[in-house]
């Protein structure tokens, strides 16, 4: 008997077939939507409802990357223009905490260098210098932020990326892994904002602490501890390889996204403690010998001077540490590869590194632990990025006379808003770091915070941010009335820049400062920071104390200017009005000066001096006094 034919169905059967899961999928996303089931996290935000006309990156950013640690790295507080200015130079900064300036707050990082030189050299350009760089993030993470990077029109990325290739969010021996397919971990990444992608990572996520038995969840001491999910990954291994392979796809793409939008960069190779750190995780795998063995090797050769040969085996030992929180000589050989490949300029790191350490050998002497430099290391890292910049005309394209490059860059250092409290934290962060897993192997909870006793009041200050008691900006404006209180002006000063170089918006920080320089009759010293206010935050008040320092020294038109425009901004202060009168005054208006003085005593009739100078007004008015009498009377008093 004959098979009957294939029963035909009409073309529209297909269709329906087709159009019944991706109704289902849309319904199922609007729902969670609808129920406000996951969340979007934008890239950029607002630094605050004070600071229109600036953004920042996100300080939840490390959310679309870290979905199970309880405690998350947080980004720099780096503001800049929504909209660039004509003459801004606009540099982003991406990396890990190397690049974070890790263990230092935001004022340690090398981009912090690098904004003091461009400003130093290029003084008629708006420098912006964006440090973008988080803790325990990775090539992914720098891959995703790329777009919205390139969106923001930088002059120039550098990159000092690498370390974290293991460890790092979703990377090869990650807790925060999602698989070894670096095509499907970029596409989830690309699609994070899908609701029905969150709903199904989240299930995954709780299934599989069900079976774990040590949540990645729970806490731990430090973040290097949470961030760990294959702890020993052999030279060579098959997650060895992997790391290697999703560093170089990962920065290739970023490489073209940057090309593909005309934006330079700059690359740097990974610098590392070889002499001072032992291997944190040693074994015999195969044919190889153990880590800690080739290290002791080292040691003997360097004891005996024979530096070239303890050198080599140094990086041999780091290479054999089975726990790879130092980026192997796979990721320099990618990066210098990526170099060659796209003609990016490439900087040398180990070997600036080699050239200022002791015997030639990376050690203690410029590093704070395994791979995070030391102050002066710091320092190295952000001379060798100015120097490969200009060398390579990556800077402002200005016509001014500039210093030479070294007197450029110790000026740099010189003048540089790092603080002791920054150096306070950044020493306790390290002892916290040090008191944890890898570096110490006993069990037990950190001994850190129990036996930490803080000397003074800046110290203090340091534990209170490090326990999040209080903000590290705020921190930096205690620390500045405490210095204040003590008259140590250089200080105070000091402090407030420091909050003033990360939130140049933050118009509150300002008037501290100049508030607290006035007061100490410092009116010279605060000029400077009210030309900037005004430059970064137009306002009233900046406006009013440029035009009363303009009238104490005598420059009536520059004086009168502000004045007005002050009260442009703000009609309502009797202090603009009092000293626009003493503007007119000196120009022998004197109708034009009593107006003034009555609009400043309707405002505030008890206003010191005003209703003498308004007497006085009208009685030259009436018997048509003198200009010289009132060159006599119009001394500005501050309210």
């Amino acid at each position: 008997m004959p098979d009957k034919p294939a029963k035909k169905y009409p073309f529209y059967f297909y269709l329906i077939a087709l159009i019944i899961p991706v109704v289902f999928f849309l319904v199922l996303e609007g729902l969670l939507r609808v129920t406000g089931y996951g969340e979007e996290i934008p890239q950029w935000i607002d630094p605050s409802e004070k600071a229109s006309g600036y953004q920042m990156l996100n300080p939840e950013i490390a959310r679309r990357y870290f979905h199970t640690l309880k405690k998350l790295p947080t980004p720099h507080f780096d503001a800049f223009r929504t909209q660039k200015l004509e003459n801004t130079y606009r540099v982003f900064v991406i990396g890990g905490s190397t690049a974070a300036g890790f263990p230092y707050p935001m004022n340690g990082a090398f981009s912090r260098f690098i904004k003091r030189y461009l400003e130093i050299q290029y003084p008629s350009y708006d420098i912006e210098v964006v440090n973008l760089a988080i803790s325990a993030i990775n090539s992914y993470t720098l891959r995703d932020f790329m777009p919205g990077v390139v969106a923001q029109k930088p002059d120039l990325i550098l990159i000092y990326a690498g370390h974290n290739e293991y460890y790092g969010a979703l990377g090869a021996g990650s807790s925060q892994f999602w698989g070894s397919s670096r095509v499907l971990v970029n596409l989830m990444l690309d699609a994070a904002d899908i609701r029905i992608l969150q709903l199904l990572r989240n299930v995954i996520i709780t299934v599989r602490g069900w079976f774990a038995a040590d949540p990645v969840s729970s806490d731990v001491s430090t973040l290097m501890e949470g961030m760990v999910g294959e702890q020993l990954i052999p030279l060579y291994s098959r997650v060895y390889e992997n790391g290697i392979r999703q560093f170089e796809g990962n920065m290739n793409d970023l490489v073209l996204m940057a090309k593909t939008a005309g934006i330079p960069l700059i690359i740097s190779t990974m610098t590392a403690n070889l002499r001072d750190q032992t291997p944190f995780e040693s074994a015999q795998v195969d044919s190889l010998p153990p880590a800690d063995q080739v290290y002791r090797e080292a040691k003997k050769y360097d004891r005996q001077g024979s530096f070239p040969k303890a050198v080599a085996l140094y990086h041999r030992a780091k290479e054999l540490d089975m726990l790879r929180f130092r980026a192997p000589e796979g990721i320099n050989r990618v990066i210098r590869n990526i170099s060659r490949r796209h003609q990016i300029p490439l900087i040398e790191m180990d070997s600036v590194f080699a050239n200022h350490a002791s015997d030639g050998m990376v050690g203690n002497d410029l590093m704070t632990d395994h791979v995070h430099p030391k102050i002066f290391g710091i320092e190295l890292m952000g001379r060798a990025f100015a120097s490969v910049m200009e060398v390579h005309n990556l800077v402002p394209k200005a016509n001014e006379k500039r210093l030479e490059i070294a007197e450029a860059q110790y000026l740099a250092a010189q003048t540089h808003t790092m603080t002791r409290l920054d150096s306070a934290y950044g020493d306790l962060r390290l002892r916290y770091l040090k008191g944890g897993w890898p570096f110490r192997k006993s069990a037990g909870p950190n001994p850190t915070l129990r036996t930490f006793r803080p000397a003074d009041r800046i110290e203090q200050l340091a534990l209170d941010v490090f326990t999040e008691k209080i903000h590290w900006g705020e921190a930096h404006i205690r620390a500045g009335f405490w210095y204040k209180d003590r008259s140590d002006l250089a200080h105070f000063e000091r402090e407030l820049l420091a909050v003033i170089e990360v939130l140049p918006s933050n118009e509150s920080t300002y008037k501290i400062l100049i508030d607290g320089l006035i007061e100490h009759n410092r009116l010279d010293r605060a000029f400077n920071h009210l030309q900037r206010m005004e430059h970064n935050i137009p306002g009233a008040y900046s406006a009013k104390w440029l035009g009363i320092y303009y009238l104490v020294n005598q420059n009536y038109q520059q004086a009168g200017g502000y004045l007005e425009q002050s009260l442009k901004r703000n009609s309502r202060d009797p202090q603009a009005f009092y000293n626009l009168a003493g503007v007119y005054i000196h120009e022998g208006n004197y109708t034009k000066a009593l107006e003034l003085i009555n609009s400043c005593l309707e405002l505030d009739p008890d206003f010191e001096g005003a209703a003498r100078t308004k007497a006085d007004l009208e009685r030259a008015l009436g018997t048509a006094g003198s200009r010289q009498f009132f060159r006599e009377k119009g001394k500005r008093k501050k309210d």
